[in-house]
């Protein structure tokens, strides 16, 4: 996730400048999570989803341990929106298990969406988007996974989706015009 915008006399003296990418979470968190940047996070979104939102807050992004034993879970940003829950996590390089951990995060969040007295049909919405860079070269630009039959496709939890953006077809793709 690099963006920068060059006008006139910038765009000339693109070699001199510096170019930083936000595929690091200090980078990530230092632009997008900051309350005068809120508008970029959005934009952001709203790009990466293909759909209008509204952001109503931005929560603390680590996940409360329930016991001394369970690991700390700490994501980029968790992102309220309408009656959603949008979870963003920044993977700067691949490595065995990744997925697996990225899934503690989505499901640990749903836990937490079951709710005494409440019905489990009103549950939010829970997106996780990860921004992943050094997947290998098969991986699609933008994957899109759901908890689904292997047979019929049909969705087990509806209110779960995954969306895996591969930062370096991204990249490329954005340089390459």
């Amino acid at each position: 996730m690099s963006y920068v915008i060059y006008r006139g006399a910038e765009r000339r003296n693109m070699a001199k400048k510096k170019f930083y990418t936000a595929i690091y979470d200090a980078a990530f968190k230092g632009v997008f999570c900051k309350d005068k940047n809120r508008d970029l996070l959005k934009a952001l979104l709203e790009n990466s989803l293909k759909k209008k939102i509204e952001i109503q807050s931005l929560e603390a992004s680590e996940i409360p341990k329930t016991n001394l034993y369970i690991r700390n879970k700490t994501l980029d940003a968790i992102v309220k929106v309408d009656k959603e829950l949008i979870l963003i996590e920044v993977n700067s390089s691949v490595y065995n298990g990744l997925n697996r951990r990225n899934a503690a995060f989505i499901f640990s969040k749903y836990a937490e969406e079951t709710k005494v007295n409440e019905s489990y049909k009103n549950m939010r919405n829970i997106i996780q988007i990860n921004y992943t860079a050094g997947l290998p070269k098969d991986y699609p630009m933008v994957g899109v996974y759901k908890v689904v039959d292997i047979d019929t496709k049909r969705e087990y939890i509806d209110n779960i989706t995954i969306y895996e953006f591969n930062v370096d077809k991204i990249v490329d793709a954005c340089y390459n015009g």
